[in-house]
């Protein structure tokens, strides 16, 4: 009877142990996916309904044009005619971007507001993703995903057909997933980071930084010195191989390896000239290099250059953009560094705006880019800062991720728009700091408040 009763006890304390965690856990994940869906739609709404700021954009894309050129090669694969331009094999832009529309173009349509609603899609998910970036520094972090949501100028790029938001998801899903694996030491965060950088590098290459920034960081984690540097090892390598089908098909086309897209190569000659000092002084995009007549250049490389013509003679012009680049580096040190310094300044700089072209809302824009942008710059800063000295390994990772990604935008050319992916971090971090702000000061009022009650009890005693 005794035993009976004993387990007939232990039957209801399980039973009642196993109800309070259904109960405790349900309204968590009930919390969390409210959270989720409330970012997701405040994103989506923002995006949709935001007026067009930086571009006036229809269905009439100039023949020329960056535009044209992006959904030409879009249209091409939407069609099966493989990723050519006019015939011609292109080598000048990596294939991400492309692949999207021509998935968009092939589902719904070649329109534009067919690309700004997939955009807006996209840019939707990585609000979401910002948020658990978030919520791995602090408890409170789901935050970040709303100040991601609200964060006007990544909104925009939603209504320009540009690679900025495909390249933003995949910065902060790699982002998310390697400080994810950190924390846990969980290997399907591992997959999943190697995964989204590999295709990263491949809408944009300077998504390369995430890979060596892990591969440093993992050295200050718990994780034992042989095993951190196998991971490193692993990492790399798979990595690189994601980008290897497309290196061996531009090989084909070329007879050179590797090449991931001879656009880069464009960047350096645009970055690296006797205009490139002035055009940042005045806020100038560096496109306008060799288009606006008071930055003459010859020979004139323009981005048609690229465009309907065999693969070799774009490899060749690519070269040609490179060694001019190189050797202007060589002859010119001095110039180097002044506008180096100077490009630092811009890039590091909250405040400022490359102008793209002049419309009746560009002031408005520059207004709210600066409203927006500085306050989460500076916090962003500071946060990854109180990250450090909370978890090494973590504060190192999101620390080589921000220098190399200013590094390689130093090196080569940058717009108000590259910077993007870094501030989609910076919008995780900007909660770190808000959030240790808030305990600093709850810890010195409960202090304060404590010390008044020790003299309220001494002077108690004494009166008595």
């Amino acid at each position: 009877m005794r035993n009976r009763a004993q387990s007939k006890s232990t039957g209801q304390l399980c039973k009642t142990v196993t109800l309070h965690a259904i109960n405790d856990g349900l309204p968590t994940d009930s919390r969390r996916w409210r959270k989720t869906l409330l970012i997701f739609a405040i994103a989506f709404v923002i995006r949709m309904l935001l007026p067009t700021m930086f571009y006036v954009i229809d269905d009439e894309w100039p023949v020329g044009s960056s535009v044209a050129y992006r959904t030409g090669l879009a249209s091409s694969l939407a069609r099966g005619d493989g990723f050519s331009y006019a015939g011609y094999p292109n080598l000048y832009q990596t294939p991400v971007y492309p692949a999207f529309l021509a998935v968009v173009f092939y589902l719904v349509g070649n329109h534009w507001w067919t690309i700004a609603v997939s955009q807006s899609l996209v840019d939707s998910l990585t609000a979401i993703l910002v948020g658990k970036i978030g919520s791995r520094l602090t408890p409170h972090g789901w935050l970040a995903g709303i100040f991601y949501a609200v964060f006007p100028y990544a909104a925009m790029q939603c209504r320009a057909i540009v690679d900025t938001p495909i390249v933003v998801l995949l910065f902060v899903a790699a982002s998310w997933a390697f400080l994810a694996f950190l924390q846990s030491h969980r290997k399907p965060h591992l997959f999943v980071g190697i995964i989204a950088v590999g295709v990263g590098i491949l809408a944009r290459p300077t998504c390369i930084v995430i890979v060596g920034a892990f591969c440093v960081a993992v050295l200050f984690s718990r994780i034992r010195v042989r095993r951190a540097i196998l991971i490193s090892a692993t990492t790399l390598g798979l990595a690189a191989v994601i980008p290897l089908a497309w290196t061996y098909r531009n090989y084909e086309l070329t007879g050179d390896f590797p090449v991931l897209a001879v656009g880069g190569q464009h960047a350096l000659w645009y970055s690296h000239n006797e205009h490139v000092g002035g055009i940042y002084e005045r806020g100038e995009s560096p496109d306008r290099v060799g288009r606006d007549p008071r930055y003459p250049m010859y020979p004139n490389y323009a981005v048609s250059s690229f465009f309907g013509v065999e693969p070799k003679e774009q490899l060749a012009l690519a070269n040609e953009c490179s060694n001019k680049a190189r050797i202007w580096v060589s002859d010119h040190p001095r110039e180097v560094l002044v506008y180096t310094i100077l490009k630092l300044g811009c890039f590091l700089n909250p405040d400022y705006v490359i102008r793209q072209q002049e419309n009746s809302l560009q002031s408005l824009r520059i207004w709210v880019h600066r409203a927006t942008s500085t306050p989460i710059t500076l916090l962003g800063w500071f946060g990854i800062m109180i990250a450090i000295r909370r978890d090494r390994a973590v504060g190192s990772f999101l620390l080589l991720v921000a220098g190399a990604f200013v590094a390689m935008h130093v090196i080569a050319i940058f717009g108000s728009r590259h910077k993007i992916p870094l501030e989609a971090v910076f919008c995780a971090t900007s909660v770190l700091t808000l959030v240790a702000t808030l305990e600093w000061w709850q810890r010195i009022r409960h202090l304060r408040v404590q010390q008044v009650r020790d003299k309220e009890g001494i002077a108690r005693r004494n009166s008595e």
